[in-house]
């Protein structure tokens, strides 16, 4: 079995997020890091409540047999690079990699798991399938219309964003959708209900898209759960579990003709560190 003290360095990572579970998954310890990915500010709130908590129902069953073979078996096996989604505190979804080790802790076989937060890896791997199939859509389309549909589908259907729409806005400053759409039926039909505007003295003028049409430039928000300026949202929010915004302004002559609002399942799916990238 593996010794505590061998692993100091690894606890204290910035980068992997680490915990130790013992009978029924009951956290022992975490660190900082793995406090950080869950939402929460210190281990003490993690202390105590069992790792199922934090787990999507179809994951349960699963780890449950994991915790089994190494608390009570004490059965001594890897699992290493195994894709694993948490919930976080607010409930939303977050994609990691695990590696899972039989640890000896406080003199009980103990499970100890190292957590790899995939969320910016995944929102680059969909960046880039974005940028492909809408630079190849561009080349063989010359209809603007044809242009603008297609990037609602390609977001969805293929970079595999939650929803998307694609609208102007009007004289009397609303966000008009013209191409909406979503992985799920109900979510799109709701989308597309939604008040969305760019008049900041309204409560619905003072989202993303407000702020891509007011400075001609990417607007973010990379948690909508957390964000005053989505509050208006919040049910819309809650109901579709989408956590993060991101609307591109499509400038002509410059001034904003369209802009594209995306929605994606988990925090911080959108950053300033790739930016550069949505310009394109």
């Amino acid at each position: 079995m593996y010794k505590l003290d061998t692993l100091d360095a690894i606890i204290s990572s910035s980068v992997f997020g680490v915990f130790i579970y013992q009978e029924e998954g009951k956290i022992v310890f975490a660190n900082k890091r793995f406090c950080e990915i869950l939402g929460f500010d210190s281990e003490k709130e993690l202390i105590g409540r069992s790792i199922l908590e934090f787990l999507p129902d179809n994951e349960i069953n699963k780890v449950k047999e994991y915790i089994k073979k190494r608390t009570i078996n004490k059965e001594k096996f890897a699992v290493e690079l195994e894709l694993q989604y948490f919930k976080n505190k607010m409930g939303a979804l977050i994609l990691t990699s695990i590696f899972g080790y039989t640890i000896e802790y406080e003199g009980k076989s103990s499970g100890l798991v190292m957590v790899f937060d995939k969320t910016k890896e995944r929102a680059y791997e969909k960046l880039y399938l974005a940028l492909s199939q809408i630079n190849q859509l561009i080349i063989r389309s010359e209809s603007e219309e044809e242009i603008l549909r297609e990037i609602a589908n390609i977001l969805v259907f293929k970079a595999d964003y939650v929803a998307c729409a694609v609208g102007y806005i009007d004289e009397n400053r609303l966000f008009r959708q013209i191409y909406t759409k979503a992985k799920e039926e109900e979510h799109e039909k709701v989308l597309r209900s939604l008040t969305i505007g760019a008049d900041e003295s309204t409560p619905y003028g003072r989202g993303s898209v407000s702020k891509a049409f007011r400075t001609k430039k990417i607007s973010l928000i990379p948690d909508i759960s957390k964000s005053p300026q989505a509050s208006y949202w919040r049910d819309y929010q809650k109901q579709f579990n989408v956590y993060s915004a991101c609307s591109i302004p499509i400038l002509k002559k410059n001034k904003v003709a369209y802009i594209i609002l995306i929605y994606e399942s988990s925090p911080n799916a959108f950053s300033d560190d790739y930016t550069h990238l949505l310009e394109e």
